[in-house]
């Protein structure tokens, strides 16, 4: 058996084919998909330790990020909750580095260029970063499934992917919910 990773910010469509299994932000909505959760996903904002020192230190609420210098998406992207959730709280004028890729977001908050608001599971892994809000912002949690169609999950291929990735993923829960470890 061979697996292909592919890493993308699109949706690929498990009903066309396009792959077999996928990891997904959001429960599955549509009928011929089938999948279990296996996390909460907390959120965040982090910092490098120079530019929290910048700031004036640790924030106290999501709220405080008005007046500092952002990493966050694209303009144009909308209906991504961390994407819509820092634009109510700040000015276009307060994104210092904008992308559609949370892992140039990730770079970029370790080069020290700004604050990011990251998924725990990749801003806590990375000794470069602290939080610079200590907690997940509550109304960010979201969740982690793993997808296939229904028509795939009793092979021997699909089972054996969500029985060792699945509960690997599982084994890792306070990583994505971003509790301590």
């Amino acid at each position: 058996m061979v697996v292909e990773l592919l890493i993308d910010n699109r949706v690929l469509s498990l009903s066309r084919r396009e792959a077999d299994i996928a990891l997904r932000p959001v429960r599955p909505r549509e009928g011929d998909l089938w999948g279990r959760k296996l996390a909460d996903v907390g959120w965040t904002l982090y910092a490098s330790p120079a530019v929290l020192d910048a700031i004036g230190g640790p924030l106290t609420r999501g709220e405080d990020v008005v007046g500092r210098p952002l990493i966050g998406w694209e303009e144009h992207i909308a209906g991504i909750a961390a994407a819509d959730w820092l634009a109510s709280y700040a000015p276009g004028i307060a994104f210092v580095y904008r992308t559609s890729s949370l892992v140039n977001q990730l770079v970029a908050a370790k080069a020290g260029i700004g604050v990011a608001l990251l998924p725990c599971y990749l801003g806590d892994g990375h000794h470069a970063l602290v939080r610079a809000l200590a907690d997940p912002i509550p109304e960010l949690a979201g969740e982690l499934w793993i997808v296939t169609h229904a028509d795939l999950k009793g092979t021997a291929r699909v089972r054996a992917f969500f029985d060792v990735v699945g509960e690997g993923l599982v084994g890792e829960r306070a990583v994505f919910e971003g509790k301590p470890t």
